[in-house]
């Protein structure tokens, strides 16, 4: 059969068949010398169908070539490394989380640290004579800085916030 009617065996592009040619991972039964047409064996789509497994597995072209040949037992036993290889990432990826959760944490510590910081001392600070400030428009000030931090900490993502060095 040739290429486009053994792609829609499969459910494939035909690049994809003409991938894995490349690849030495399924070579067509024949090549024509002269058009260059690929032609496939109707058998051939268990092969595909391993392939595309082994790929949806995580598998990398490579150790797929390295499979292609091997029995069963073989490649049960590479599912059981993968599957090892794959729980140790998803490990890895949840220590990452734990990191990053507290790392926002401290975060958010930091922040509430220095908004008490900042409230204290503008609190002790009289602006009106170096400044002329009225004292209720001072408060207001003093209330309007007390709620942008609590913006902050009630915030879901700092990220949209831009952080600036403070020395404490």
């Amino acid at each position: 059969m040739t290429i486009k009617e053994f792609s829609q065996l499969c459910g494939c592009n035909p690049q994809t068949l003409r991938y894995y040619d490349r690849k030495n991972l399924l070579k067509p039964v024949s090549v024509d010398a002269w058009s260059g047409y690929r032609f496939y064996k109707e058998e051939q789509a268990l092969a595909f169908v391993k392939i595309k497994n082994l790929q949806k597995a995580g598998f990398t072209i490579e150790e797929i070539r390295e499979l292609h040949n091997k029995d069963d037992a073989e490649i049960y036993y590479a599912f059981e490394t993968k599957i090892a290889e794959e729980e140790k990432r998803l490990q890895e990826i949840k220590n990452i989380q734990k990191t990053y959760q507290t790392e926002i944490t401290n975060m958010k510590n930091k922040l509430e640290t220095m908004r008490k910081s900042v409230k204290e001392s503008m609190a002790a600070y009289d602006p009106a004579e170096e400044f002329g400030i009225d004292k209720d428009d001072y408060k207001g000030i003093i209330e309007n800085l007390d709620v942008f931090f609590g913006k902050m900490l009630e915030a879901e993502d700092l990220s949209k916030y831009e952080f600036l060095y403070y020395s404490e």
